[in-house]
């Protein structure tokens, strides 16, 4: 007579769920702090490698009706027009700003609009600069260099 051993299936062996649980642990844990860096930790956050702006101001211009702006001068390679105009007396007109270089070649057109607006232009490039201002209603113009 032949004696048959007792064969349990694998899922019911104790060892087999002791390996489960190894590599289940390792694939949770090698996934869950991929990218996030433990408390107290030297690795920067994406807020953290961002470097704070500082802007000044270089000229500021205010009025209601069109001229020609003096000469300023920029000595940063990245600045911008920071701008605002509301209605009038007359109601809502239009605003423009023109931007030239000291040589008289137009550079830009930082604004065009009618009526209540306000926004900020970016330009690039150190230099002496002027603005053509066409409206008739109240504004508001700053410039400021990046530092």
């Amino acid at each position: 007579m032949s004696e048959k051993k007792n064969k349990k299936p694998l899922f019911k062996r104790w060892w087999f769920w002791v390996i489960v649980v190894i590599v289940a642990g390792g694939v949770i844990g090698s996934n869950g702090s991929k990218n996030t860096p433990k408390a107290g930790s030297d690795v920067p956050t994406s807020n953290q490698e961002k470097t704070e702006e500082k802007w000044e101001e270089v000229i500021r211009f205010e009025g209601k009706s069109i001229k020609d702006t003096e000469t300023f001068k920029i000595s940063s390679k990245e600045w911008r027009i920071v701008w605002d105009t509301k209605p009038g007396d007359m109601g809502g007109m239009n605003f423009q700003i023109y931007v030239y270089n000291a040589n008289g070649s137009m550079e830009s057109v930082a604004a065009n609009v009618i009526g209540e607006a306000n926004d900020t232009s970016y330009m690039r490039g150190k230099g002496e600069y002027y603005f053509t201002i066409v409206t008739a209603q109240p504004y508001t113009i700053i410039v400021e260099e990046k530092k």
